[in-house]
């Protein structure tokens, strides 16, 4: 169409005109170049990839095949979950007014107290719900998130509300 328009041109130079014809035969021989080369090279692909491994039988992943671990499993002890946060309370503790975090969890069986002098958290635990937490190391908390009596090494008897 190129060439069509710039022949009908009489104002259109005779040596750029036939520049530009040849430019136009060169691109439209390139692209017929590609075409004649692509599509035999893509059916070739095709036939020498469709013939790979066609001796064997594909790998089937279903979940009807038994589980080899079933035995190991319900033959398992019961794991019991830790407990969730019933509550968290940052406390004012008298005397020395100091400050203790105390978390409750769900069961009223276990609570952790960190002082503010304690580098980790103690966990006290209670044998039944409303009895007095305790620890090991002579460590006692009887109360709930809002007022405690705290008794622990090191810091004594200790009242606190949140």
């Amino acid at each position: 169409m190129m060439t069509v328009l710039l022949h009908e041109r009489d104002d259109f130079p005779q040596h750029a005109r036939a520049r530009l014809t040849k430019r136009l035969r060169i691109r439209k021989a390139k692209i017929a170049m590609m075409n004649r080369i692509t599509l035999p090279a893509a059916v070739t692909a095709l036939l020498v990839l469709s013939a790979c491994n066609n001796n064997q039988k594909p790998t089937e992943v279903t979940s009807l095949s038994p589980d080899p671990l079933a035995s190991a499993i319900a033959n398992s002890p019961k794991v019991e979950l830790p407990p969730a946060i019933k509550a968290e309370a940052n406390m004012r503790c008298n005397p020395g007014n100091s400050l203790v975090d105390v978390t409750f969890f769900d069961g009223d069986k276990m609570a952790q107290v960190k002082p503010e002098s304690a580098a980790i958290a103690t966990k006290l635990t209670a044998a039944n719900p409303g009895d007095a937490f305790t620890a090991d190391g002579g460590w006692s908390l009887k109360g709930d998130a809002k007022k405690a009596t705290l008794t622990g090494p090191g810091i004594g008897t200790l009242t606190c509300e949140a």
